[in-house]
């Protein structure tokens, strides 16, 4: 219980696929992520950061991220995708190497999680530019409706009255 899954690297997998699965959104996947983390290592605290070049697209804090912590940055294939702050156990410390151990397992999952997520955001701005586009285009034919159509059909009608 002091030492985490650092032990067994596959019990904490297993949790963090657990809690993973279990999520309901996509909302809730870095959540997750964070805690699987957390509970795994037994560290003070956890930040996961799912980012797109320079802009964050979500992110999720578990336990307390102060200043000392490992950056560690998370790639899906060759793609940047985020970044995991692990806070250290006690100032001027690094991972040791069975969490690296623990770590490497999870990365994967951890990379998959915020993939989800950017892909979830992407797909959300996209259906609000396609909205926006659809409301441009209808007013746009509203205006060429009421400052075309309409002067042409009342100008054939009292063309046609005065015939």
């Amino acid at each position: 219980m002091l030492h985490g899954d650092r032990a067994d690297p596959a019990t904490a997998v297993s949790r963090l696929a657990g809690y993973l699965t279990a999520s309901a959104s996509p909302d809730a996947l870095l959540a997750a992520a964070a805690t699987g983390i957390g509970e795994a290592l037994q560290v003070p605290g956890v930040r996961v950061t799912a980012v797109v070049g320079d802009r964050v697209v979500d992110e999720a804090v578990w336990g307390i991220v102060a200043t000392d912590v490992d950056h560690i940055p998370v790639h899906f294939y060759e793609d940047l995708v985020g970044h995991l702050d692990v806070a250290q156990r006690e100032p001027q410390t690094t991972l040791s190497r069975a969490d690296g151990r623990v770590l490497s397992q999870l990365l994967p999952h951890i990379a998959t999680a915020m993939h989800i997520v950017r892909l979830t955001a992407d797909l959300t701005a996209a259906r609000e530019q396609a909205v926006r586009a659809r409301e441009e285009e209808r007013r746009r034919i509203r205006r060429d409706l009421h400052d075309g159509l309409g002067p042409v059909l009342a100008g054939l009608g009292l063309s046609l009255e005065g015939v």
